[in-house]
């Protein structure tokens, strides 16, 4: 089956190389948030 561990840890990755060519502050309740959405999204 999936994994949606490896999309989220992918998203964490592209978060921070995101984060390091455009300096933002990055909310990781936001995140968890958005990935919530995104597992009940894949169901």
């Amino acid at each position: 089956g999936r994994t949606p561990s490896l999309w989220f840890s992918l998203c964490l990755l592209f978060i921070e190389h995101w984060s390091q060519v455009y300096p933002i502050h990055v909310d990781p309740s936001r995140i968890l948030f958005y990935h919530s959405k995104f597992i009940t999204w894949r169901r």
